[in-house]
């Protein structure tokens, strides 16, 4: 059965393999090892590069552990399924949408107590390489009031200026988050540590860049001579830079 959906998905055929394989799932689940026959045939596909055939397995998988797993081994069941498929700036992923599909799950069945700094960051991330910029807003927004002092802060604070500036068509949002970021990484009690936070300062300088942009494309060239001279202040002497 398997055989024959690979060759309809080979001839371009989606929708008749889909319908192969789900019957060849179907076959797969008929015992008292499905869950673990499941698990191990959509590993096998996902080496083997048939994304289409992990994802189908997967879904059945996921079906039958949200009915047979607590919430802490549900969680973590579902969590390594969706870092197979999302794209997290290391990799591409797999399938970014799927990733996203089990992501809604994982918050449907457990609860946002379960998602931890990185995952929140990973989901947002993964929105944003899906180019659904106003739920990948709202997951960076999330991860900043949800994380105040965590890592990804700045980083998501630098993203969601980008993101309201320049793609949603929203400046006087993007401008907040890069004054925001500005203030609270070039204060007098930042450059005490600011070795510490070598990619603070970076996000920090860069937000001041764009913010001079913005002002010397209104024609406000004032404050943007101010911005650049700020710049330049703030990098000189260092190595760094």
């Amino acid at each position: 059965i398997k055989e024959t959906a690979d060759i309809l998905q080979r001839e371009e055929e989606p929708a008749l393999a889909k319908a192969v394989y789900n019957l060849y799932v179907s076959r797969l689940d008929n015992s008292k090892t499905a869950k673990e026959k499941l698990r191990l045939a959509a590993e096998s596909a996902l080496e083997s590069g048939n994304i289409s055939l992990a994802g189908i397995i997967y879904e059945r998988y996921i079906e039958i552990i949200r009915g047979s797993l607590a919430k802490d081994a549900l969680s973590g069941e579902l969590i390594a399924i969706i870092k197979r498929f999302a794209t997290d700036g290391w990799n591409r992923g797999n399938d970014p949408l799927y990733a996203e599909k089990v992501f809604g799950v994982l918050q449907d069945t457990c609860g946002k107590d379960y998602f931890t700094e990185d995952l929140r960051y990973l989901r947002a991330y993964n929105l944003q390489r899906l180019k659904d910029y106003t739920r990948c807003v709202e997951e960076y927004e999330i991860l900043i009031n949800s994380f105040p002092g965590g890592d990804y802060r700045d980083k998501a604070e630098f993203k969601l200026g980008i993101i309201h500036t320049y793609i949603l068509g929203e400046e006087q949002g993007g401008v907040l988050y890069w004054k925001s970021l500005v203030e609270r990484n070039t204060s007098t009690a930042f450059e005490l540590r600011r070795a510490q936070f070598v990619s603070s300062f970076e996000y920090a300088l860069e937000s001041l860049y764009h913010l001079s942009l913005l002002s010397q494309h209104k024609g406000d060239l004032e404050s943007a001579q101010a911005g650049y001279a700020k710049i330049s202040g703030l990098i000189a002497g260092n190595a760094d830079f």
